[in-house]
């Protein structure tokens, strides 16, 4: 997701998603260790996604 559409959520929604992202990267993590991912990017793209939902909680 965007930046701009992160800001478009309410808190609850936004705790959510934060929430989906963290299982996102747990899961992602699991499938490297096992040599199931080949693109390691998404692990990236991830961890982005949730320092800009943290950003975003603590600002409002």
């Amino acid at each position: 997701m965007k930046h701009q559409d992160f800001r478009q959520l309410n808190q609850d929604e936004m705790r959510k998603a934060l929430y989906e992202k963290r299982q996102t990267l747990r899961d992602l993590r699991f499938e490297i260790a096992q040599g199931k991912v080949k693109n390691a990017h998404t692990i990236r793209a991830t961890k982005k996604d949730i320092a800009r939902l943290l950003t975003l909680l603590n600002f409002k």
